[in-house]
């Protein structure tokens, strides 16, 4: 059996953010969800011939330093907002 630091419930950003720093640190992290994927109000979706992508607005405006510290905004990855009113 597995003994673990920190249970998550919930893959959602901030679960797996916070899993993530843990895990960082040496923590032995589990993480689980209800549902079969992670990313909670962050996912993808094929429409079609079409890809929709859900929940941006969370990442840009709530999460934005969890980006640039998780190494995704520096192997662009990650387009930079653009300013309030743009396209």
């Amino acid at each position: 059996m597995t003994n673990f630091d920190y249970i998550i419930v919930g893959s959602g950003i901030s679960g797996m953010s916070y899993a993530h720093y843990a895990a960082k640190t040496g923590k032995q992290v589990l993480v689980i969800d209800k549902k079969d994927y992670a990313g909670g109000c962050v996912k993808s979706l094929r429409h079609e011939d079409f890809w929709v992508e859900l929940g941006g607005h969370t990442i840009y405006n709530s999460y934005m330093t969890f980006i640039k510290t998780s190494g995704t905004w520096d192997r662009g990855q990650v387009p930079p907002p653009q300013r309030e009113g743009s396209i």
